[in-house]
């Protein structure tokens, strides 16, 4: 494989935090204006914005004024250098992304109903193939200066190993499960991970069985945990999230939110508490940063992108923190 290392307008970093690696591609939203029709043309609202897992952890993280690099890979085509600006522009240091000759810079594209609900997912990934063992072979060095990793599950299992084996022994490695197709990737680094971020669904794929309720649930974490995952994060929906931590698994409610769509909150509490747990607070403190974020985010016009600060954070933890004393009362 020939890649090129891309120039970015951020590579001398002095004070490396954390390294997003996995996807950054287009996402594109076409969501049908009457009833569909297959077969037929069907009017739609569309919408294109750079997406992917690895690229909006990356990004939330800006937004909580941390220092972030990500490594992924484009093709040497237009929708790549959107995906090249976008990061630049976002101040994530882009020196470690890949150009790969002759391949399409990964998209997909979500078609729905009137309602919102999917019809059709539509992905084209195959570009992240090439993030092979070499081509991270070739980056190592310079990767090795970023303590904190997170990598999520587009990487190909072999490039996970390979991360894995040669993290730092002080480096400490996130990983998103990304979707329940993808969640068994990690299998085989489990007792490298020191938080695993994933779903019910993700979770049971994980485990080849369909788990019901919380309890079972939570049971699969202490699995996870007693395999060597340091910290497991399971986001559960209406349901909150459970959470495992030195063999101690309890679960939070979700915080009270006015929701006008179902997007990016599971990367935004997995941003967010990764942004506490690397400045050494607490499992309970991260949840409750995650737990904001995410409602934070349902509550956005804009999911993802632009929904999260600090003082947000701060704000929203410190309201939930109030009702439930007047409650009390």
């Amino acid at each position: 494989m020939n890649d090129n290392l891309i120039n970015s307008k951020i590579q001398n970093i002095k004070n490396k935090e954390i390294l997003c690696m996995g996807a950054a591609h287009i996402d594109r939203t076409a969501q049908c204006i009457s009833k569909p029709t297959f077969g037929e043309s069907n009017p739609i609202n569309s919408h294109i914005h750079v997406g992917g897992v690895a690229c909006n952890i990356a990004r939330n993280l800006r937004l909580l004024d941390r220092t972030v690099g990500i490594v992924t890979a484009v093709g040497d085509d237009d929708f790549g250098l959107n995906v090249m600006n976008h990061l630049n522009e976002k101040e994530i240091c882009t020196a470690h992304i890949g150009k790969i000759p002759n391949k399409a810079t990964a998209s997909y594209t979500a078609v729905s109903d009137p309602n919102g609900s999917l019809i059709l997912g539509l992905e084209d990934m195959q570009i992240y193939k090439e993030m092979t063992p070499y081509f991270f072979t070739k980056r190592l060095e310079e990767i090795q200066k970023w303590p904190f990793w997170l990598v999520d599950a587009n990487l190909p299992v072999d490039s996970l190993s390979y991360l894995a084996q040669n993290k730092k022994e002080n480096t400490k490695l996130f990983a998103s499960m990304v979707s329940p197709a993808k969640a068994r990737s990690f299998e085989k680094i489990l007792p490298h991970i020191d938080a695993l971020f994933g779903n019910k669904s993700e979770i049971s794929t994980l485990f080849n069985q369909q788990f019901e309720t919380t309890n079972e649930v939570i049971t699969a974490a202490q699995d996870l945990h007693e395999k060597g995952v340091n910290y497991i994060y399971i986001t559960l929906g209406k349901d909150g999230v459970a959470v495992c931590h030195k063999g101690q698994c309890s679960v939070y409610p979700p915080f009270p939110t006015h929701s006008i769509h179902d997007n990016g909150a599971g990367d935004a509490f997995a941003s967010a508490t990764i942004h506490a747990l690397t400045q050494n607070q607490s499992s309970y403190q991260a949840t409750m940063q995650g737990l904001a974020a995410a409602s934070l985010t349902l509550e956005s016009p804009h999911s993802a992108i632009g929904a999260l600060s600090q003082s947000k954070l701060n704000q929203k933890i410190n309201m939930v923190k109030l009702s439930e004393k007047r409650d009390k009362a």
